[in-house]
């Protein structure tokens, strides 16, 4: 059965919009307070891994990053999901979301922060980088 990913952007975006109060990369080692305004689902990866996401926000500013990314102007941060499109660690109870990550996630590499800009460093690499669901309308 296919995911209608219109849809399932939308739920996840509610999620995201009202019902998490805080964010975190990986698994809650830093907490994330940059902006907040998801843009798409994308799948990417190489032909070892291939991961689902869905984009929290694009072009955020290196500090609200981890310390690792310093050297980074912008990066897009992104949120795993599963196999089903769903979050992997989104605890609904302390209203908390995990594994949160940089789309590049490479501090030597510096783009725009933006899906489209990373494509060239997937594409440098071999790897492979699809949008399943863009908004068309953007949050502010």
């Amino acid at each position: 059965m296919a995911i209608d990913m219109e849809n399932q952007f939308q739920k996840l975006q509610e999620i995201i919009l009202n019902q998490v109060d805080k964010f975190f990369f990986g698994i809650g080692k830093m907490e994330y307070r940059g902006p907040v305004n998801p843009s798409s689902i994308i799948s990417f990866g190489s032909n070892i891994i291939h991961i689902n996401a869905l984009v929290l926000a694009e072009n955020v500013p290196a500090f609200y990053l981890p310390p690792k990314f310093a050297s980074i102007l912008s990066e897009a941060v992104i949120v795993q999901l599963d196999e089903n499109f769903e979050f992997t660690q989104y605890d609904s109870t302390q209203k908390e979301l995990f594994q949160l990550n940089g789309l590049v996630g490479d501090p030597n590499y510096s783009y725009d922060g933006t899906v489209d800009g990373a494509r060239a460093f997937f594409t440098k690499n071999n790897w492979t980088l699809e949008v399943l669901h863009k908004s068309q309308v953007v949050n502010n």
